[in-house]
């Protein structure tokens, strides 16, 4: 998969910054605390029922440009936890791409997500 085609799919995923909701997120912390904060935010955003999320185990992956951070998220932290990828915009945008439990992420075949969390490091 070409770098390309990520960026098209991130452009088409990126969200203005989200405010803090109750979800919860149980990891390292991320420095600095804001960082994570909006990362919380972000991918919570993606959710039904944000306020529920539950977040886990983020860490830098392996995209390039060093603001990508992979983890995994369970809409209300009694489903199953479910892999992501974000990039965090030095402006306080995000590109969000997680991998339902079943079927595609929305505008991307299951196998290049797939493949694209592989490559970032978030699936082994």
């Amino acid at each position: 998969m070409r770098l390309g085609v990520w960026m098209i799919v991130a452009a088409s995923l990126v969200t203005a910054s989200v405010p803090a909701l109750a979800q919860s997120y149980v990891g390292t912390p991320l420095s600095p605390p804001a960082l994570q904060a909006g990362i919380v935010a972000a991918v919570a955003a993606r959710l039904l029922d944000p306020p529920a999320a539950h977040i886990r185990d983020l860490a830098p992956s392996l995209a390039r440009n060093g603001h990508g951070y992979c983890g995994k998220v369970s809409p209300d932290g009694t489903a199953p936890f479910q892999p992501f990828h974000i990039i965090a915009g030095e402006d306080g945008s995000y590109a969000v791409l997680i991998l339902p439990e079943k079927g595609d992420p929305p505008g991307l075949a299951r196998a290049n997500a797939v493949q694209l969390l592989t490559n970032f490091g978030c699936l082994h």
